[in-house]
């Protein structure tokens, strides 16, 4: 009886391995957004701590991008250069820099300008956003 419970409960964890996944595929500071079932402004948005988002379970396939936040500099170009990502063109604003990128290690992307893009990085006063594809909502 016990082997036919051990056996089940393995047969039950392979089952959940295959269907669900944890965390996402960057790390950042505060906030962290995670973007399910839709790789547009239509997602489904789950925010999450900093502290929690790595314990963040969610379907396998329905993660569509995400958003991070980092206080300093040096911590995005470490990303930036992990990522192996190729800068493919800025846009300013009153108060803003972005930075929109490709890389192969990041799964997806849309095109902006013609351009496939997953990576997005939005410089504001002494903030760094970075989204992948692209930040949703305001920055």
């Amino acid at each position: 009886m016990v082997k036919i419970i051990l056996k089940l409960l393995g047969l039950i964890t392979l089952a959940f391995s295959l269907c669900f996944q944890s965390g996402g595929n960057l790390c950042g500071e505060g906030v962290h957004e995670f973007y399910l079932c839709s790789p547009s402004s239509n997602a489904k948005i789950v925010r999450r701590d900093e502290n929690s988002c790595s314990n963040f379970i969610y379907i396998k396939g329905s993660l569509k991008g995400e958003k991070v936040t980092f206080y300093k500099r040096e911590e995005l170009n470490l990303l930036i250069k992990e990522l192996n990502a190729k800068l493919l063109f800025t846009e300013t604003g009153d108060d803003f820099l972005c930075e929109y990128y490709y890389t192969d290690k990041l799964d997806g992307y849309i095109f902006l300008k013609n351009k496939k893009i997953n990576l997005h990085v939005s410089y504001h006063e002494n903030l760094f956003l970075v989204g992948t594809p692209i930040i949703f909502g305001s920055y």
